[in-house]
């Protein structure tokens, strides 16, 4: 237990350029509202939404992915009969 709470803490590389991309679009649109016509901002804006939710799902689905499990024995695994060949 201890040490899924100790992986937590980590940043992968996803999820440090994810949260970097996030401050820059957030700082952009402050930037940009007062400059820009409010057309363009209200069509920008879910799109801005939308790709960043999209990264923090690719970085949450990264950090918690299970490592591969080890394949049943070949002995308890039952196989099927082979035709015969005549």
């Amino acid at each position: 237990m201890g040490k899924k709470l100790e992986n937590l803490g980590r940043l992968s590389f996803a999820g440090t350029f994810a949260l970097l991309l996030f401050a820059i679009i957030i700082l952009l649109m402050f930037i940009a509202v007062p400059l820009a016509n409010k057309e363009i901002i209200t069509a920008a804006i879910p799109r801005l939404i939308e790709l960043e939710s999209l990264m923090i799902a690719f970085f949450f689905a990264r950090n918690t992915a299970q490592p591969p499990t080890k394949p049943p024995d070949a002995v308890s695994t039952p196989r099927l009969k082979q035709p015969e060949v005549k």
